[in-house]
Formats: C-alpha cells, sequence, structure tokens
C-alpha cells in the first residue's frame, strides 16, 4: 500500500544583512534565498561570507541564472574577463580598479560599482562597457582615459559618473569623449546634468551636438542679488566660443532645465545654430534654459540662401 503525501518545500530564507551576520555554514548544494534582493546562494560547505557566488535572474524569473563575481577576487580585469568568458556574469566592484590597456567588457557581464567601486583608466587608454548598472549620483570614473558605452548598454548618462558632484568639478576632453562616444552609440540616449554647487567646467568647446542627443538638468536658477547661478549648470571654459553647436543637419535635438554660466570667458555663446536657414529647419527643443552673464543663449550662424 502506497501513501501521498502532500506538502510544501520551503527554501531557508532571511534578508541579507541576517546572512552576513549570523554567517552559517551552508552544505554543499543547500540553497538559501535573501529576500530583501531577490536572489540566492547555494552553499559549497563553507560559510555564507566565504562564498562569493550568487545566482539570479536579469529577466525576473528563473529562466536565466546569473551568478555574482567581486573583480576584487582576481588579479585584474583581464583575468577576470578571461575566467568569466561568456557566461551570463554580474561583476561587481567594491574598490577601485586600475585599467592600463584598452579593454572591452562583453554585454554578458554587467558591471556594478557599489561602495568605492571604480575604474581608474589610463591615460591613452578606452575602457569600453558594454553593459552597466546605474551607479547614481556617484563618480565612478577616473584617470584620463576615455570611458564609454557600447551599443545598447545604458539609456542614459550622467556628468556625475566622470566628474562627480564636488564644488567646481571639471569637465576634461577625454571625459566629453567618452560622454559623446558614447551618446553615438546609444541613439536616443541622454546625459544628466545633477545640480553641483558652482556648476561643472567645460574644458572644450563646440560640443558639436547629433541627431537625438539629450542634455537634461534638474532645473537652474540665478541666485538673489544676480550673483551667478545654481543648480544644473555647465559654465563656458574656452573664450570666444559657443559651448553647444548644433549643425543644419540634425534633428531632434534636446536641452532642457539647465543652466550656461558665461561669467569666465570672453564674447561667450551658449549654444550656436550652423547653418540652420529657414525657420523650418529647426527641429529641435530648446527650454528652461537660464543663461549669466552677458552673451547670446542661441546664436544663429546664417548662410547665404
Amino acid at each position: 500500500m502506497s501513501t501521498t503525501i502532500f506538502g510544501e518545500i520551503h527554501m531557508r530564507r532571511n534578508t541579507a544583512a541576517y546572512w552576513a551576520t549570523n554567517n552559517p555554514v551552508l552544505d554543499v548544494g543547500e540553497p538559501i534565498w535573501i529576500t530583501d534582493e531577490k536572489r540566492f546562494k547555494v552553499g559549497d560547505g563553507g560559510p555564507f561570507n566565504s562564498n562569493p557566488d550568487y545566482f539570479e535572474s536579469t529577466s525576473g524569473g528563473f529562466g536565466a541564472l546569473q551568478g555574482t563575481k567581486y573583480l576584487e577576487s582576481y588579479t585584474d580585469l583581464a583575468t577576470a574577463l578571461a575566467s568569466i568568458g561568456s557566461t551570463p556574469t554580474e561583476l561587481r566592484l567594491t574598490t577601485p580598479a586600475n585599467i592600463t590597456t584598452n579593454t572591452t567588457i562583453p554585454e554578458t557581464i554587467m558591471v556594478v560599482c557599489e561602495g568605492s567601486g571604480s575604474f581608474n583608466v589610463s591615460g591613452g587608454v578606452t575602457l569600453t562597457i558594454k553593459s552597466f548598472q546605474d551607479p547614481g549620483d556617484r563618480k565612478v570614473f577616473t584617470g584620463s582615459g576615455v570611458v564609454r558605452f557600447g551599443v545598447g548598454a545604458c539609456r542614459n548618462l550622467s556628468l556625475a559618473w566622470w566628474a562627480g558632484l564636488a564644488t567646481g568639478a571639471n569637465i576634461t576632453t577625454t571625459m566629453w569623449s567618452g560622454i559623446l562616444q558614447s551618446l553615438s552609440a546609444n541613439a536616443g540616449a541622454g546625459v544628466d546634468i545633477p545640480q553641483v554647487t558652482g556648476g561643472y567646467t567645460s574644458a572644450i568647446a563646440e560640443i558639436t551636438l547629433s541627431s537625438g542627443d539629450r542634455f537634461n538638468g534638474r532645473g537652474s536658477a540665478i541666485n538673489a542679488g544676480g550673483s551667478g547661478l545654481t543648480g544644473s549648470v555647465i559654465k563656458c571654459g574656452v573664450n570666444n566660443k559657443p559651448l553647444f553647436v548644433i549643425g543644419s543637419s540634425t534633428r531632434g535635438i534636446q536641452l532642457t532645465n539647465f543652466g550656461i554660466d558665461c561669467s569666465g570667458v570672453t564674447t561667450p555663446i551658449g549654444i550656436q545654430l550652423k547653418g540652420q536657414r529657414p525657420a523650418s529647419n529647426f527641429n529641435h527643443r530648446i527650454a528652461n534654459i537660464d543663461i549669466y552673464r552677458g552673451g547670446y543663449l542661441v546664436q544663429r550662424e546664417s548662410k547665404p540662401g
């Protein structure tokens, strides 16, 4: 005579803080569920904290499991990429990583910068990231090299990822290079301009925009007494040059909700329209932009005909 027993099997479960504090020893193959992070860990016979591998799904189900690796557990990024190969993986950085050779992180590896995790890219070197988790307003790229995102890596960038939120932060030539290359690779992507005390100072002039580029701030205002701008602000850093250039063949550019500070340069121009002859040729959105201390907010460079 056979007996059928109906019941439910529940995985051990609790929060990440609980597991980290109690650090239980997990038998080989024993799974536990981390309730607040919506992922699980499978035991390897050792303590919870000594096992770096997590498993989760990027699609919300369990059809495609994704392991988590920490870059700090490898000699360097090149070693990590060679070890991981094409396996879908979440690669986390908690400390700065030095990049000294041109490197591409494939789309199968999701890069996550947490804590003090960042990339320090040497001069003359390009780091290309093809899958990236938004780190918020934290500075995660340092050094004089170029950091760019591959096709489909992100929909929005932040100046803070390169320049941080420090008072009077500078956006260098190589920072702009990475930002503009990333925009080019991700059609319709936008750049967020956070609110920084003193604004961001641009080290280059004539930032030539491409169709669909978007630069959006979080609002700006002229200080009481007319002493400057606060909020999301970019400061012109080069004399006699425009900050942004919009060519005649471009379409759908969006510049909104930030300020342009021209107080430190001569003959300042915020935005220059090159070859935009008839009004019907203008297909852009420029709105809610403040300009400080003279100059042109928008200058139309007319051409005959």
